[in-house]
């Protein structure tokens, strides 16, 4: 059928088309349509049983109008010749194309030399302000060719610019099973360059299944990058194609003159089975069945249908299990499915609007994560990342200069580990680099109302908190009102491997958007390092950082520190004369070799400090800032020398007085043995504010033997003082030339 006149509408509709042969190089149409004005349909076509000598072989040509081309059957068209090309359906123009529901298989071209010789759906230009919409549409290949044979299931040409032969590309069952020769590629899905631009956002909960996968055996294929598998696909699409599975899908029938010719078998558990997502408008399928969620729609009651399936058929199968590491439910349905890994999932979650949903991430396996996971400001009610399956999961990347885990204003995220039923989440950057920004997890641009509990947190950069920021988990910059309300409980935080990183948790924020209301408790905070002249510590915050709570933490080394460069080494770091209030330090444990109290937290090197809680707030803080209740324990440091001329503080609060209130109540320091160690030593330097109370602290063998000062509880020019009730035993110097108070 031919028509390239100028009709006003055109409807092609239930023709039965077959026998066609052309033993020349003359191309072969089934149906050829080429008029530029009115409406045009065509549907409920079959066309078979075409074939060229050497020309092409057009199952369906489309240019010009805006069609439907729907629930057409094409099946064993072919072409014999070296130079023959097959095409199933074949878009040359738009301006709107709807192109659903429609079965094309078994094109063959057995003797084709080209790299491209056959196609099931052939977008063959690039024209202005032209979409086509390819939806609900089941494609199979086979067979073989010639000399560098190769064949596409969908080729699309591309276009710099968005409006120009778009694509969306939805539900659509795309498999090519043909076998390449020589440089010819076999690929589910081929692009004519490598520009994305005007493959639509919206294209996703496709099947891509080209074989086994292999250099010539793709799921993509643009030119110049080859993917053989669906993850490294969706890596280079996204936020596209992230739903979108991969399987070979167990058919009916591969004849196409079986009524059930590529229908799917609905007592296999796949993928396709609920696998699409719903497009308004488009609601049965090629055999007329009601697509879910529509009256009607066919549905398993075993297994219930929770989308409409993939392909064009709608039967009521039974759903596969993923094998994917990572679900993501209870978003906006475009969101929710089966991802490769955290980032493709944040990928997917930011690309729909998640007003009131309360998302759920589950891990079931160990993801690598290739990227930074970045997750932006969204308005869910909540986003909660667990384990899932009972098991250890493991999310991780070597991720240089940026963080691996991205909350950017990301508001109400829980990570939760669980540590019950066997289930456990580690997530681990292995970068090594000192480049800034390198970090497992980092909050930024008023991030809030974010929790990370249960967790194992590693890390191994060493960046330097003077030129170069970064840790395990690094509290970033805000833009309004800061990183506020983040709790950090119950989590493990350490390397990521043998290399230690230099901080743990480092908050430096922006002044005047200060991070507030931070709480870091019930912790484990151990191996971490810096072998330089700069510094290291479990937890450091700075600028724009007010109001947070380190309690109930345990702060260790688990093997000897030694410092070859010199250093400083602390245990809990807050320092913010400008803005620093309400800092409550309380109940840590600073010490030992373990978090079971177990043996001892060693250091050695020249001119190398330890400095266990060391703290400046702002002098006119409203609320009183309180280092209470903290054990530090167990310490040996062995140094020539402090940097500082300070080789050792206990407790160091370095605030002045104007209207403020510190009280450093009820801590013990004990088992502390400084070798070597010449320069002026404080057990608890109490500094000043206008109220300081400095009471009922334990001191308890405290030994050095080298000269220097020796203060174990002293103080500088606070308003008013009171030191009462204090405990202070077994403080020996070996040094005759040590002055001790």
């Amino acid at each position: 059928i031919n028509n390239s006149s100028a009709a006003t509408n055109e409807t092609y509709n239930s023709n039965i088309i077959y026998g066609l042969t052309s033993v020349g190089t003359i191309s072969v149409y089934g149906i050829y349509t080429k008029t530029g004005a009115g409406s045009r349909t065509v549907s409920g076509n079959t066309i078979y049983s075409l074939s060229s000598a050497g020309g092409t072989v057009h199952g369906i040509y489309q240019a010009l109008s805006s069609p439907n081309i729907f629930k057409n059957k094409i099946y064993d068209l072919s072409s014999s010749t070296s130079t023959g090309l097959v095409y199933g359906i074949t878009i040359a123009s738009g301006p709107t194309v709807n192109l659903y529901n429609n079965f094309i298989g078994n094109l063959t071209a057995p003797a084709a030399t080209s790299g491209n010789a056959v196609i099931g759906i052939y977008m063959s230009a690039a024209v202005a302000n032209c979409t086509n919409n390819i939806y609900y549409n089941t494609i199979y290949l086979t067979g073989s060719g010639g000399t560098n044979f190769g064949s596409s299931g969908i080729y699309h040409t591309t276009s710099t610019s968005a409006g120009t032969s778009a694509l969306d590309m939805r539900n659509n069952i795309i498999v090519n099973n043909s076998t390449p020769n020589g440089t010819g590629i076999a690929a589910a899905y081929k692009r004519s360059s490598a520009t994305l631009t005007n493959y639509k956002s919206t294209s996703n909960n496709n099947l891509f299944y080209a074989g086994t996968p292999g250099t010539n055996n793709l799921i993509y294929y643009d030119g110049s990058n080859s993917d053989q598998t669906l993850l490294e696909y969706q890596k280079r699409v996204t936020p596209r194609d992230l739903l979108s599975v991969t399987e070979s899908p167990n058919w009916l029938s591969t004849s196409g003159a079986s009524s059930n010719f590529l229908h799917i078998d609905n007592t296999i558990a796949t993928f396709i089975e609920s696998g699409g997502t719903t497009i308004a408008t488009f609601t049965d399928d090629y055999d007329g069945n009601a697509r879910y969620p529509n009256t009607g729609y066919p549905n398993n009651p075993s297994y219930p249908a929770i989308a409409p399936d993939i392909g064009a058929d709608e039967f009521a199968g039974i759903q596969s299990a993923s094998t994917l590491p990572i679900n993501v439910s209870g978003a906006n349905a475009s969101s929710n499915g089966n991802y490769g890994n955290l980032k493709l999932a944040f990928d997917g979650i930011n690309a729909q609007v998640q007003t009131s949903y309360n998302i759920v991430i589950k891990v079931s396996d160990n993801t690598s994560e290739t990227g930074t996971a970045v997750l932006n400001a969204g308005a869910w009610t909540s986003l909660t990342i667990i384990p899932n399956g009972g098991g250890a999961r493991t999310i991780s990347g070597t991720v240089d200069g940026a963080p691996l885990i991205d909350l950017n204003g990301a508001d109400n995220v829980t990570i939760d580990g669980l540590n019950t039923g066997g289930n456990s989440l580690t997530i681990s950057n292995l970068s090594t680099v000192a480049t800034t920004l390198t970090s497992t997890i980092r909050f930024i641009a008023d991030a809030t109302n974010n929790t990370i509990t249960n967790c194992t947190i590693l890390g191994s950069s060493t960046t330097n908190a003077s030129t170069t920021y970064g840790g395990n988990i690094y509290i970033s910059t805000g833009t309004t009102t800061g990183n506020d309300n983040i709790t950090i409980s119950y989590c493990n935080l350490g390397p990521a491997g043998s290399n230690l990183p230099s901080r743990l948790i480092y908050g430096k924020g922006t002044a005047g958007a200060e991070n507030s209301t931070v709480l870091i408790d019930h912790c484990n905070m151990y191996d971490f390092f810096f072998n330089s002249t700069s510094t290291c510590a479990a937890v450091q915050a700075t600028t724009g950082n007010t109001d947070w709570s380190v309690t109930n933490n345990k702060i260790y080394q688990t093997g000897t520190r030694t410092f070859t460069a010199g250093g400083t080494m602390y245990g809990i770091y807050f320092v913010n004369a400008t803005a620093g209030n309400n800092i409550q330090i309380t109940g840590n444990t600073i010490g030992y070799a373990s978090n079971t109290g177990t043996g001892t937290f060693t250091i050695t090197g020249s001119t190398c400090e330890f400095q266990a809680i060391y703290m400046t707030a702002m002098p006119t803080a409203a609320t009183a800032c309180n280092i209470n209740y903290n054990i530090i324990s167990d310490i040996s440091v062995t140094s020539t020398a402090g940097i500082t001329g300070n080789p050792f503080y206990g407790i160091y609060n370095g605030t002045t007085a104007s209207s403020n209130t510190i009280n450093i109540n009820s801590n013990e320091v004990k088992n502390i043995t400084l070798a070597t160690t010449t320069g002026p030593v404080s057990v608890i330097s109490a500094g000043a504010a206008t109220t300081l109370n400095c009471n009922s602290n334990t001191i308890d063998n405290i030994t050095r033997d080298a000269a220097g000062d020796y203060y174990v509880i002293q103080y500088t020019t606070p308003t008013t003082v009171t030191f009462n009730g204090n405990t202070i035993k077994n403080i020996s110097s070996s040094s005759t030339s040590t002055s001790t108070s």
